[in-house]
């Protein structure tokens, strides 16, 4: 995918301009798994976070149309809590670290001294680290907060180290480039 994104925009440059430049944004993530991998009855919940690194802006001719493959730090995750009747709860939050290489097929529409650009396309992620902290209440015995580093791998409790889906992406771009 990385050649394949290499090689259209070398195959591009000599008919548009291509623009470098960095980038960053919100993140809404959330994790799915069988609900045997819960011990509670609780699902996890969405978790905010941010990502930041760099992308290319590759029109396409003369419409509207471009490539928008980017390379970025994304912060995941998710949320999740469970009350245990008369026992106690458990809040936890699961912070995660990938790498992402997102390429977007884009469509430009005029505003008039200005783009509104909108895109969509898939990503193949890889895991760095991750961390999830846990606060356990025992209803009579006080609270304890627990801190552990989370693993990617193929084993039992380890996370699978590859991500992959879809985004969407808006941005408006100005005149002097600024997108």
């Amino acid at each position: 995918l990385l050649f394949l994104s290499l090689l259209l925009i070398a195959g591009y440059t000599t008919s548009a301009q291509v623009s470098l430049g960095v980038q960053g944004g919100v993140v809404l993530s959330n994790a799915s798994a069988d609900q045997s991998d819960f011990t509670f009855e609780s699902k996890p919940k969405s978790r905010f976070s941010w990502q930041a690194g760099l992308m290319a802006d590759v029109p396409f001719g003369e419409g509207g149309f471009r490539l928008l493959p980017e390379l970025k730090f994304v912060s995941k995750g998710f949320k999740a809590s469970e009350d245990v009747a008369g026992l106690g709860s458990v809040t936890g939050n699961v912070g995660l670290s990938y790498i992402e290489l997102p390429v977007n097929l884009g469509y430009a529409l005029d505003l008039g001294g200005a783009q509104l650009v909108l895109g969509a396309g898939p990503y193949l992620g890889f895991g760095l680290s991750g961390k999830a902290k846990y606060d356990v209440t025992i209803a009579g015995a006080g609270s304890q907060s627990v801190e552990e580093d989370i693993e990617f791998g193929s084993g039992e409790d380890q996370l699978k180290a590859f991500d992959y889906g879809a985004n969407v992406m808006a941005g408006i771009l100005f005149e002097n480039g600024f997108m």
